[in-house]
């Protein structure tokens, strides 16, 4: 397939291309659509129309030609109030096939695949005319179109063949059509096109010609493939599980885009110069992507499952695992709670060799929690998890036991200040007693006994 013969221009010029597209005689003196004209007999195979009047056979031409570019120019005035108009009020080009695809294709079936290809170039909905000819040794289809969409939006964007070039080889392989050897568009050798159609970035293709080596999206895509081969041969609800795998088994790694829905958005794959940050699956290339990465390995067939087991080999949980703070670094960050107990037990800690106070020590961990016991089926991933979680809950044991012990302490003391406290008290009330008592028998004994009663 191949989109050329690229028109646009005054009103007077769209009147004469959409003329000579619907005219069986197409005699046309203008300029332009003399380049288009076949060296034989133009005979229309079909006249299809999108948000515009249908063209009725019995119109001629030169006015259904008018008619339709009046639509074309009232959309784009009522689309766009008040805002400049767009250079060209339309657009044409042809889509034409090899002859090798015209035993597989009618009129109709032509028709379909050129209107999906100005949808995948101009997106929106907007008057377009389609007539399918086949005048020539290749069935080919003229588009005439509006370059504004509903929103308004203008259709002009630079470059635009590099984006018919890749419509037409993603349509190609939809269809099963004869593949074009050699495009503008694409790299310049053949064998650096992967099989989905897409090519190379200027820079992956650049380091692979001076290196000549593979680059790391292209070891990706190969081992991506390669674990989804190995993964169809298990049954489907084993599918998934066996991807995972073949993937660690490569060091490559995922983190999930999980929406709090429990939808799946995306996924990213950390290996090689994307170790740290990752990489989008969807840039190595369509196929990749997780809607269809998703359908190639069974991942629908038991969504919680696969999704926890998502959740469970995330790239972040792997780092996780692996830290030498035996994961309350990660718990210091999500517990704000337990900063103050983490601050107590890492106090005059040892250094290790790392420079780095351990949180706990080996030996008080495992007398806290004993080393858990695994099947032998479990995988290597989810036993380092458990141990993961095992350390995390005996530094957590560890930090609390100190913490209560100290706060025994402190009741106690408490507790024991509380009660001299009250002894000081009671030795000072009974001193003062003694005193006032004291002082009461020393009056007595200063005074005469026999009472006075004249007094």
């Amino acid at each position: 397939m191949i989109a050329d013969a690229k028109l646009n221009g005054s009103i007077s010029t769209g009147i004469a291309v959409a003329k000579y597209m619907i005219d069986p005689n197409a005699k046309q003196t203008n300029e332009q659509t003399n380049k288009l004209k076949g060296s034989g007999t133009e005979r229309i195979l079909l006249i299809q129309t999108e948000a515009s009047p249908a063209i009725l056979m019995n119109t001629p031409p030169e006015i259904a030609a008018k008619k339709f570019m009046n639509t074309v120019v009232n959309w784009n005035n009522n689309h766009r109030p008040g805002r400049p108009k767009p250079k060209s009020h339309w657009e044409h080009r042809v889509i034409s096939f090899h002859p090798d695809d015209k035993q597989k294709l009618n009129a109709q079936g032509a028709f379909t695949i050129a209107r999906q290809a100005l949808r995948m170039v101009a997106s929106g909905n907007r008057p377009a005319l389609y007539a399918v000819h086949g005048d020539t040794d290749h069935l080919h289809v003229h588009l005439l179109y509006s370059t504004v969409n509903e929103t308004g939006k203008i259709h002009n964007p630079h470059a635009d063949f590099r984006i018919w070039e890749s419509a037409m080889e993603t349509l190609e392989i939809e269809h099963n059509l004869h593949r074009v050897n050699k495009r503008l568009a694409c790299s310049a050798t053949d064998d650096s096109r992967r099989p989905d159609g897409t090519n190379p970035g200027t820079a992956e293709y650049r380091m692979t010609q001076r290196t000549g080596e593979k680059s790391c999206k292209e070891k990706l895509r190969n081992i991506i493939n390669t674990a989804i081969t190995e993964c169809k041969s298990e049954p489907e609800d084993c599918r998934f599980f066996e991807f995972l795998n073949s993937l660690k088994k490569h060091r490559v790694s995922i983190s999930a885009n999980i929406q709090s829905t429990g939808r799946i958005a995306g996924i990213r794959l950390h290996y090689g110069i994307f170790s740290s940050s990752g990489i989008k699956a969807s840039s190595l290339g369509r196929q990749f992507s997780w809607n269809q990465l998703s359908k190639a390995v069974g991942f629908d067939h038991n969504k919680t499952y696969n999704t926890g087991l998502l959740q469970l080999t995330d790239h972040r949980m792997s780092k996780w695992l692996h830290d030498e703070d035996n994961g309350m670094k990660w718990m210091r960050k999500t517990r704000r709670r337990f900063k103050s107990l983490t601050r107590t037990t890492t106090h005059n800690k040892p250094i290790n060799s790392q420079g780095k106070r351990p949180l706990i020590s080996a030996s008080s961990s495992t007398s806290i929690f004993a080393s858990p016991e695994f099947p032998v089926d479990y995988p290597e991933w989810l036993k380092q998890y458990i141990q993961a979680l095992a350390r995390a809950v005996n530094s957590e044991i560890a930090a609390r036991k100190i913490a209560d012990q100290k706060m025994h302490e402190f009741i106690n003391n408490a507790i024991n200040l509380f009660i001299e406290i009250q002894l000081l008290g009671i030795r000072n009330l009974t001193k003062r007693h003694f005193n006032k008592t004291h002082k009461i028998h020393k009056n007595i004994n200063n005074t005469n006994t026999t009472p006075n009663f004249d007094r």
